[in-house]
């Protein structure tokens, strides 16, 4: 149900001629919108933004560099906004969409795992998610930058799509990241809020899964994962 919420809050970001630069989503019933600061940039400046056909008003902007995001307010919006959350495992599943493909003008879906989160010097030495997708048809393209990075496991949002990487996936802006840079998201959001716990299972076990972040050991690792997950107990990750 919160993968399709996503879906419906996720939107566009395009030029007052329609051409598309990238993608955000709503992070509040108010019209808080969430995307990359380059891809305002590439809009010609958020005066130049346009969601749904509509101007927007700028909440705070980032450096593409430093602290790649922007976050907008498209007035006289009243709807659903997506789950946040700042925590997340390696190795858990990701749902994400994006704009800009003209074969899926209502936005093409991605499917991958979450490998690991490293500093990454082209965001200077941020720390940064990084993204595998599953198929080489769902490769994260320049339009979808801006995305975000749904959690399977914890139904929530994590992070932001920044850049593509043709032979892997995706690095993603983590929402903590955002936290740091822009004291006042709280204000938008209810990032505390919890997911009800499903009721313990007294026939579980806990297993300890320790890999490295690169093949063999990631591929393996993640196939031991979801066989204990699918199996009904709980895997806990250690990244060499």
């Amino acid at each position: 149900m919160n993968w399709e919420l996503v879906k419906a809050c996720t939107v566009a970001i395009a030029t007052p001629e329609g051409y598309i630069q990238g993608t955000g989503f709503f992070i509040s019933p108010n019209g808080h919108l969430l995307t990359c600061a380059h891809v305002v940039d590439s809009a010609g400046g958020w005066e130049e933004v346009r969601v749904n056909g509509q101007r927007v008003e700028l909440v705070y902007l980032g450096d593409r560099t430093r602290d790649d995001f922007a976050i907008l307010q498209l007035s006289g919006y009243q709807g659903a906004s997506v789950p946040l959350a700042f925590n997340f495992q390696p190795m858990d599943r990701f749902l994400s969409i994006g704009y800009g493909r003209t074969d899926f003008p209502q936005g093409a879906s991605i499917d991958g795992t979450i490998t690991d989160i490293n500093p990454q010097s082209e965001f200077s030495n941020l720390p940064m998610l990084r993204l595998r997708v599953k198929a080489n048809s769902q490769q994260v393209q320049g339009g979808y930058s801006g995305s975000p990075v749904f959690d399977a496991e914890t139904q929530r949002v994590i992070g932001i799509i920044a850049a593509y990487d043709n032979t892997e996936g995706a690095l993603a802006l983590p929402l903590v990241t955002v936290q740091q840079k822009c004291s006042n998201l709280s204000i938008f959001l209810d990032i505390n809020h919890n997911l009800p716990l499903l009721p313990p299972n007294s026939d579980s076990a806990k297993v300890f899964i320790s890999y490295r972040s690169q093949d063999p050991d990631l591929s393996l690792a993640q196939y031991f994962y979801e066989a204990i997950k699918a199996a009904g107990h709980e895997a806990v990750r250690f990244v060499d």
